[in-house]
């Protein structure tokens, strides 16, 4: 993958994930944990780089 640097003229999406069974505290409250992110989500990949992802995803997820 090759680093662009963002272009404001390009569409893309704000998300909101939430980190599941992640909580905090501080007094009076009860935290969970997000990320808040602009991305334009697509890359160009070969299939040799999309198996690896999924590899490297699945290897993440067994980890849990």
């Amino acid at each position: 993958m090759v680093w662009q640097e963002k272009n404001d003229s390009i569409q893309g999406y704000i998300y909101l994930l939430r980190v599941k069974d992640f909580h905090g505290w501080i007094p009076g409250a009860v935290l969970g944990r997000y990320k808040i992110d602009l991305s334009s989500e697509y890359f160009d990949l070969n299939p040799l780089q999309v198996q690896h992802c999924l590899w490297l995803m699945r290897r993440y997820e067994s980890r849990r």
